[in-house]
């Protein structure tokens, strides 16, 4: 296996995965489950891509292979890395309003351990005034990843409009059938695919903060930490004390459920000031995604949550 015919780069918690799996089921479509963070490591040419290229197996000729990383849209030496090895890899791009994919994003990063478990407006403010970045330095990703044509301009320039993907959570969700299909015509096959899957339903986010709390705990036995707390991986094993923490974790969990039971706290709403804050960051953004991608976003533009910001704003 040497080459990678196509590659999900984002954005994350815009149903990148939802797409993934249904476009993987198809027969002539290779893509292992799951992220493939390769063009991200320091060692990406001598090491994490040369070994994961190894393991691929030959496939044929009018198949095709690709990967899923969502964090490599915004992540600033990936598209450089990507063209360098394989130029005319295709990319597909999944985008989503970047109030609800901030707001997804910053309860995913509490129940991984990248960020402390605080109210969603709470937290909104401590990112903005930067009061914590040195301590969760993945943090900024939250907001960053939001913004998202400094990404597209580098894929642009890398790779050309004809060899991008464009499409949103928004036309995912109103007809997630055609736009599977367009995507596999778009990476070069027949659009084919598992229909059984269009019943799949995401991953649900944990929002209620107690029960986050309470999650996070339980991260401290089944995953370890670098040193600055940018990556975690599974414990490989499990230490006897460990596992001993973990059951007694799991027995208390089944306790906790009953008190507070996951996935039932609403989606908290972004306060007045939160929206004056953020409306003005995104906007400009949302226009210039909307120039370089020529999708129609005037349902973002004309959010009333974004409308309201730039209007407390403007008054301020």
């Amino acid at each position: 296996m040497n080459k990678i015919d196509f590659i999900i780069v984002g954005a994350q918690k815009s149903a990148s995965s939802f797409l993934h799996d249904c476009v993987a089921s198809c027969p002539k479509v290779h893509s292992p489950s799951g992220e493939t963070a390769v063009f991200e490591s320091p060692e990406w040419e001598k090491g994490s891509l040369k070994s994961f290229l190894s393991t691929i197996e030959e496939i044929p000729e009018d198949h095709v292979f690709g990967i899923k990383r969502p964090n490599n849209l915004c992540i600033e030496d990936v598209p450089e890395r990507i063209a360098k090895t394989f130029p005319k890899t295709k990319i597909v791009v999944v985008l989503r309003n970047p109030l609800d994919r901030f707001n997804s994003a910053f309860h995913h990063y509490i129940a991984d351990g990248f960020w402390p478990p605080v109210p969603l407006n709470k937290g909104v403010q401590q990112l903005l005034d930067r009061t914590q970045i040195d301590k969760w330095k993945r943090a900024e990703e939250i907001v960053n990843f939001s913004l998202y044509s400094p990404g597209l301009q580098r894929y642009i320039k890398k790779f050309g409009k004809n060899q991008c993907y464009f499409t949103t959570h928004d036309d995912i969700v109103k007809n997630a059938s055609k736009e599977i299909e367009k995507a596999l015509e778009f990476i070069g096959v027949t659009p084919d695919f598992n229909k059984d899957l269009l019943n799949l339903r995401p991953q649900k986010v944990e929002y209620g903060v107690m029960r986050l709390r309470w999650t996070t705990l339980r991260n401290r036995f089944l995953y370890t930490y670098n040193s600055d707390r940018t990556r975690l991986a599974p414990r490989p094993e499990k230490s006897s004390t460990n596992q001993i923490a973990l059951k007694a974790w799991t027995y208390c969990d089944r306790v906790v459920r009953k008190v507070i039971p996951p996935h039932k706290a609403e989606k908290p709403s972004f306060n007045e000031e939160s929206l004056k804050r953020l409306a003005p960051l995104f906007i400009n953004d949302i226009e210039e995604t909307e120039s370089l991608t020529g999708l129609d976003l005037s349902s973002w533009k004309n959010d009333p949550r974004m409308r309201a910001g730039l209007a407390l704003k403007a008054c301020a």
